[in-house]
Parts: C-alpha cells; sequence; structure tokens
C-alpha cells in the first residue's frame, strides 16, 4: 500500500524545487528592475519621474461613447490572480508544474470580441498581489514588464501593471488621474488609500474599448510601458482597456478576536 504521508512530502519538496528554479531563472531579471525603480523614484513625489510626453486618449473615450453611450454593464467578475487567466480561476494547475507556463502564464484578461465594446470588467486585486509587482517577487506579468500603452492599454496588459502606472500606490505617494478612462471622472476614486504598509484591497473596473493602430510608450510611476504598433511590427488583434473605476476596499482588523457568535446582532431585544 501506498504511503499517503511519503508522496505527500515528495511533492512538496517537488514543488519548492520548482519555485526554487524559477525563482534562479528570474532573479537576474527581478534584480534589474527593482535596482532602476530604486535609482529613479529615489525621493519622488506624486508626479516625479513622469515623462514629459503627453497622451491624449479624450478622442478615443469621446468616439466611443458617442456611439455606444455610457458605459453601464459588467459583463464579468475576476478576483486576479498572478499565474492563471481569468477564465481558469478556479482551475488549479497540474502537476507537475510547466515551467514556462509559471514564468510567463497567459494574459490574466481572455480575449474578447468587438461586441463587447464598451462592457465594464471587475477585477478585485489583493493587497498581497499588489505588493508582489512592487517588489518584483512572485509575480511574473511584473517581471516580464507586459505592459503596453498609455491610459488605453493593450488587452493583454497586466492589469496591476497598469494600475500602478495611472498613479495608484501603496502609500501615501499617489497620481491624481488614476482612471483615465473614465471620460467624466479622471480620478473616480472611492474611498481612500490608507497610510504606508495598512493592507487594503482594490476592486477596479476596466471599460473595454476597440483596438488602436499605436499604443505609445511612457514611464510613469516607476513603470515603462512599452510601445505596439506603427513601424513594423503587426497590429495588435484584441481589444484595448483602461481604469474606468477604483474602489479602495480597507480591511477592518477591530474583531478579528471576537467570536463569530458575539458579533450576531439579536433585533428580538430591540425596543
Amino acid at each position: 500500500m501506498t504511503d499517503t504521508h511519503d508522496n505527500d512530502e515528495a511533492y512538496r519538496r517537488t514543488q519548492s524545487q520548482i519555485y526554487g528554479l524559477q525563482d534562479t531563472i528570474l532573479n537576474s531579471t527581478r534584480t534589474s528592475i527593482l535596482k532602476k525603480d530604486k535609482d529613479e523614484n529615489s525621493g519622488r513625489s506624486s508626479t516625479a519621474g513622469n515623462s514629459t510626453t503627453t497622451v491624449d486618449s479624450k478622442p478615443v473615450l469621446e468616439s466611443v461613447y458617442s456611439k455606444f453611450g455610457e458605459p453601464k454593464t459588467i459583463i464579468e467578475s475576476f478576483r486576479y490572480h498572478a499565474y492563471k487567466e481569468a477564465r481558469r480561476e478556479t482551475d488549479s494547475m497540474p502537476f507537475p508544474f510547466d515551467l514556462y507556463e509559471l514564468s510567463a502564464p497567459r494574459p490574466f484578461l481572455p480575449g474578447y470580441g468587438s461586441d463587447m465594446i464598451n462592457r465594464l470588467v471587475e477585477v478585485k486585486i489583493s493587497y498581497e498581489d499588489l505588493q508582489s509587482s512592487v517588489q518584483v517577487k512572485d509575480s511574473p506579468r511584473t517581471v516580464n514588464n507586459e505592459i503596453w500603452g498609455t491610459d488605453i492599454h493593450t488587452d493583454d496588459s497586466d492589469p496591476i501593471l497598469v494600475l500602478r502606472h495611472c498613479g495608484l500606490s501603496l502609500d501615501d505617494v499617489n497620481g491624481t488621474c488614476r482612471t483615465p478612462a473614465n471620460l467624466h471622472n479622471s480620478d473616480n476614486l472611492l474611498g481612500t488609500v490608507p497610510p504606508a504598509g495598512t493592507p487594503f484591497d482594490v476592486e477596479i473596473q476596466l471599460l473595454l474599448l476597440p483596438p488602436l493602430q499605436k499604443y505609445t510608450s511612457l514611464r510613469r510611476y516607476g513603470i515603462t510601458s512599452r510601445q505596439w504598433g506603427n513601424g513594423g511590427t503587426t497590429p495588435h488583434d484584441g481589444l484595448s482597456y483602461g481604469i474606468y473605476s477604483i474602489k479602495i476596499l480597507t480591511r477592518d482588523k477591530s474583531t478579528d478576536n471576537v467570536m463569530e457568535k458575539d458579533q450576531e446582532v439579536n433585533i428580538a431585544n430591540w425596543a
């Protein structure tokens, strides 16, 4: 009879070796990115480190709004995952793990057709995933710098990198135009980013937009987006998206040590 304990131990050891190998493969890239960000963002303010290049997305948004009206429909809601595509959120990664899939996972957003233009996609992002992106640790899409465009991005761009590129930070140093795909409110933020070191989660709405002929590269808030289109590259074959709204979800720890039964409210005794 097979010893289940031995199998579990072998599984854990193999898993540890795989992640260790991945860390070895990506370590030099992480170190380079961290050094570059440290050098360029030392003593930054909310606007420091931004390129002097300006990008105007208003004509694109006005065209979409005039054709489709105000975006209202949320077609799907996903929880962000660092290693998996959104539609595979409930799937487990097969063992033994594919090293390539770990180091270069599929884009988070699934590919949408043109019939989904002007629709909204909701993405819930944990503080831990935001922190991993900032620290360039356990965040393969950050390591690979998977972000194309400025304000309006290719649909295979990483939502966390896009969020950071628009100015959302883990500390008090935040931008003021964090929802550039919202034509009427470029900083449509609900809630307040807490002081540095205080965990919070984020719920963002992404507005699906038509593909662009060119996506412009720009360095902002320690993130350098990549260019696509124009010149020798083929046109992007998917949709675009931009951040439409941001909701800050604080984590209230005040009731962590209170028993669940003591948190219940009995309204029967109310006068």
